[in-house]
């Protein structure tokens, strides 16, 4: 069922619009008794009048192989385009995110060196506080102890 949707989209999106195209600009919209005659030099127009079918077969053999070297075409641009992709996401975009990760380095070495950030060898504020000694008040009145 998919297989039979994918051809008859593939028919009448790309295969019909081309094959009109075909007829209009390379035979320029003549009937198909002059294409044959022209296809098929030292045969007359009322010979392909009488035979149609053979005639519509020549024509259409003809233009499949035009349909197949567009289609070739437009399937090696597709995977083209894919390699570029590809080749963008994974090594250019790489290389950028390893140049900006090396600059950030530098530049926050630089900051320490001057002193706008303290270094990672220093040991942390919050380590390096000392806790105070707790106060213990103790309320005569009711006889409990707060800490401060």
């Amino acid at each position: 069922m998919l297989h039979d949707w994918f051809e008859w989209t593939v028919n009448k999106l790309i295969f019909r619009p081309l094959y009109k195209l075909y007829t209009l600009v390379w035979w320029h919209d003549h009937s198909d008794t002059h294409i044959c005659t022209a296809l098929s030099p030292g045969t007359s127009s009322h010979f392909w009048k009488a035979h149609a079918p053979e005639c519509q077969d020549m024509i259409y053999t003809q233009f499949q192989g035009i349909y197949t070297v567009i289609s070739c075409g437009l399937w090696f641009f597709c995977l083209y385009q894919l390699y570029l992709i590809l080749w963008h996401k994974c090594i250019i975009a790489r290389t950028q995110r390893s140049i900006m990760r090396d600059a950030f380095r530098t530049a926050i070495q630089d900051a320490r060196a001057s002193g706008w950030l303290p270094s990672s060898n220093a040991p942390s504020t919050q380590t390096e506080r000392k806790e105070e000694p707790r106060v213990h008040l103790v309320d005569k009145a009711t006889s409990t102890e707060e800490s401060l």
